[in-house]
């Protein structure tokens, strides 16, 4: 019992040692090769925050310290001194020596190398982006050193450039005496004794100057151009990176390739190049590794690069390349993006709505096609009553001449009246129905409600019109020619006011039935060239339309005054009543056809109608009603002189009435 409690007070003790080792906060540095305003910095940066992330290391575990070397800017040995003993200082004042150490490209490397018995004893160093590849193989079976190689995909990038400009290819090298750069200009000449096809001419900065480069760059007929390095020429001129693209982006006729990803979309072409976020972030899950205890010797060297094509849409197009050349599996710079890329859940949700709409439209076509043939024949057949209608209407004006056509039709306006106005009211109302729809789907606001909406209104409108229009029909069938006793006359010259009078004394019995008094007043040499009948017609209808309507009431003292007025080209002649008068209603239709306030009583509707027609289109002229109630009514009627003679037959005028059927 006591050997088991003992083995159990162990296995405690060990946990807890486990957890306090665990959660001892780790010290890792990480020197780069170059500074901060260097364009692979941060990718890097990033990548290795990113790595020690999956790790589980952070802010809350790990103290993460930068070191720069600015090899790129100050490649000399008092720089390096001066770094070397900067990093001693600063080491020999922390508690404890660091748990891991990154460097970042060749130089880094190399003064880990150099310094791995003084400032990194035992101390365990992950390196990334490093060129030299057999340097870092050589390392695989140290144990204190492991990493990733920055492989350069020389091979891949060639056989774009020879895809693209074919199999005899002259490109231009540029390279500064950087050791990088130097490395890789040995690994590309290497390659190209291995291979053919292409044609190097190598631009060194170690040799010649910016100006040098430039003029060399603007000359030459090469086809493309190879970046390796370039941050110094022979004199000592620096440009940092972006300095150097857009000075190279500006002097060569050619596009610009690269190795890397900075620059590519920047001015730089591309090629397939190297992912300096993936490289720190490979890095950094091997440190975190070593972190948790892994010995540096479980770790191989990874020589494979993890490098991916890159290039800049927007030069492609301007040099004019054709976008097949270029490998399938390419991340674009400044590509438009559609949807599809952007967001292929909502590419499809967009297809598969427009596809569901393109359906629905097509059935409510057909529908609608289906229900506009049965609306087409509903309106023919109603052109054709509305025909038959017009020509009853013709033989009715045309026998008004001698006789009131409130006698002629007082037995029938009223049973016509009510079919006719509601077959005439619904195919208006069909009118907009089709109006409204048509509008919104050619706004594409066309709702599914709103097509609901419409196909019942249509049904039931094409219901009351086809019953409507069919009692019409029977109506307007019983309608018979009454012959009229007062044949057509021609156009003449008379006395405006003798004829007035004449018109007023034929009437005189009616007038006196209801003890009214016709005063004309006017000019007596008021001359008109015109059509008599047409006048008699008109007055013969006013004062029955004031016997009928205006005098319903009134008992005694029922006055009509007409004054003649001439002018230069045409007669004014003023119609007055002291009758019971209309409402503003009334005045609006009171030459609508089928308007009455007789309706069932007798009276037509068509009288002030035919009053309005024969002005308008027999005559030529103007009329307009003026009324309040208990005010009587004045009609103002203007007659120019007719020169020759018209279509004795008026065509019915547009009346400047609602679409109303029913008519005073």
């Amino acid at each position: 019992m006591q050997r088991i409690l003992s083995v159990i007070c162990l296995l405690i003790l060990c946990l807890l040692s486990f957890e306090a080792l665990a959660s001892e906060r780790k010290q890792v540095l990480v020197i780069s090769a170059y500074h901060p305003a260097f364009p692979t910095f941060y990718r890097q940066n990033r990548g290795v925050h990113q790595g020690l992330k999956e790790q589980g290391f952070d802010q809350t575990n790990m103290d993460l310290d930068y070191e720069y070397m600015d090899s790129k800017r100050f490649l000399t040995e008092e720089n390096l001194a001066n770094f070397t003993a900067s990093l001693r200082y600063k080491m020999s004042q922390l508690s404890r020596p660091y748990d891991v150490v990154l460097v970042a490209d060749d130089n880094a490397l190399d003064f880990a190398l150099q310094n791995r018995s003084t400032l990194f004893n035992n101390i365990p160093v992950v390196f990334f982006g490093v060129n030299n590849v057999n340097k870092a193989l050589l390392l695989d079976a140290d144990p204190q050193f492991t990493g990733v190689v920055e492989g350069i995909s020389i091979k891949e990038t060639f056989d774009v450039i020879k895809r693209i400009y074919g199999d005899k290819t002259s490109l231009q090298v540029i390279v500064d005496e950087t050791p990088s750069g130097q490395s890789n200009l040995k690994s590309i000449m290497a390659y190209q004794v291995r291979a053919e096809g292409v044609d190097l001419n190598v631009l060194d900065l170690s040799r010649m100057t910016y100006p040098q480069l430039a003029k060399e760059l603007e000359t030459s007929s090469s086809d493309a151009v190879l970046l390796l390095s370039g941050f110094r020429d022979a004199v000592g001129t620096k440009k940092d990176f972006y300095e150097l693209t857009a000075f190279l982006e500006a002097a060569s006729p050619s596009p610009i390739y690269h190795f890397w990803r900075h620059g590519v979309g920047d001015g730089l072409f591309g090629g397939k190049v190297v992912s300096h976020f993936e490289q720190g972030r490979i890095a950094a899950k091997m440190a975190g590794e070593i972190l948790r205890g892994t010995p540096v010797s479980d770790f191989s060297v990874i020589a494979e690069s993890p490098n991916v094509y890159m290039f800049d849409y927007a030069k492609l197009k301007d040099y004019g390349l054709s976008e097949a050349l270029i490998p399938e599996s390419t991340q674009w710079f400044n590509k438009p993006i559609t949807l599809r890329e952007s967001n292929p859940q909502a590419y499809w949700v967009a297809v598969a709505t427009i596809l569901v709409c393109l359906f629905v439209i097509s059935a409510l076509f057909v529908f609608i096609w289906m229900r506009r043939r049965d609306v087409n024949r509903l309106e023919i057949a109603y052109e054709a009553k509305t025909e038959e209608l017009k020509k009853t209407y013709d033989d009715l004006v045309h026998s008004e001449k001698m006789a009131s056509l409130g006698r002629l039709v007082a037995g029938v306006a009223h049973e016509i009246n009510t079919p006719v106005g509601v077959g005439v009211t619904t195919t208006t109302y069909l009118q907009s129905l089709f109006d409204d729809i048509e509008r919104a789907y050619n706004s594409g606001e066309l709702s599914k409600r709103q097509m609901e909406v419409f196909i019942n209104n249509c049904k039931e409108g094409s219901d009351i019109l086809l019953g409507s229009l069919s009692g019409a029909a029977q109506l307007i069938s019983s309608f018979k020619q009454v012959a009229v006793d007062q044949s057509d006359e021609k156009c003449r010259e008379l006395n405006t006011v003798d004829y007035i009078k004449a018109i007023a004394l034929s009437l005189s019995p009616k007038l006196k039935l209801k003890g009214v008094e016709v005063e004309v007043v006017g000019n007596n040499d008021a001359m008109l060239t015109t059509y008599p009948g047409a006048i008699s017609q008109i007055f013969t209808n006013l004062i029955i339309n004031s016997l009928v309507h205006g005098f319903e009431t009134k008992k005694t003292l029922c006055q009509i005054r007409i004054e003649v007025d001439v002018k230069e080209e045409s007669v004014e002649i003023t119609y007055q009543d002291n009758g019971k008068g209309m409402n503003e209603v009334t005045v609006q239709k009171a030459f609508d056809p089928f308007f009455t306030t007789k309706m069932g009583e007798g009276g037509s509707g068509l009288g002030l109608n035919i009053v309005y027609n024969l002005v308008k289109n027999k005559l030529h002229g103007d009329i307009r009603c003026e009324s309040k109630v208990g005010q009587g009514v004045t009609f103002r009627i203007s007659l120019p002189n007719l020169e020759k003679p018209k279509e004795e037959i008026p065509e019915l005028a547009d009346t400047p009435a609602q679409e109303s059927v029913i008519l005073h």
